[in-house]
């Protein structure tokens, strides 16, 4: 299984799932991490892909499988371009059938979050 990390190192309320990777890594050696930029080609064509991204406004680990409970982004220059925006229009084209986004707060304990990621990916 692939699942897609995001995160961008120079913004500290947006780096919590890279912190986590390297215990992941060890805790699930048969699958791949891969760190993405919805900027750029991150998707590697599985139809339905697994995401872990910092969520704003999050107080929990949550699963989100829907756009529907996120606030559209405004969108008034190609700066503005997020995930959000790449999901939707992946959905739109035909290019994934669903995801699964494993969505962190921007302020946990490590090892909780581990645990909690833990749990999740091994029930995927």
């Amino acid at each position: 299984m692939t699942i897609y990390y995001f995160g961008n190192a120079l913004r500290p309320d947006d780096t919590l799932p890279r912190s986590v990777i390297q215990q992941l890594k060890q805790q699930f050696p048969a699958y791949a991490f891969i760190h993405a930029d919805p900027t750029e080609n991150w998707w590697r064509g599985e139809k339905k892909p697994v995401i872990i991204d910092t969520i704003e406004g999050l107080q929990r680990v949550t699963i989100f499988r829907s756009l529907d409970r996120f606030e559209k982004p405004p969108f008034v220059t190609p700066h503005d371009y997020d995930l959000y925006t790449d999901l939707m229009l992946m959905r739109k084209i035909g290019k994934i059938n669903s995801f699964t986004l494993i969505g962190v707060p921007q302020k946990s304990n490590s090892s909780m979050l581990v645990k909690q990621l833990t749990k999740i990916l091994s029930n995927l």
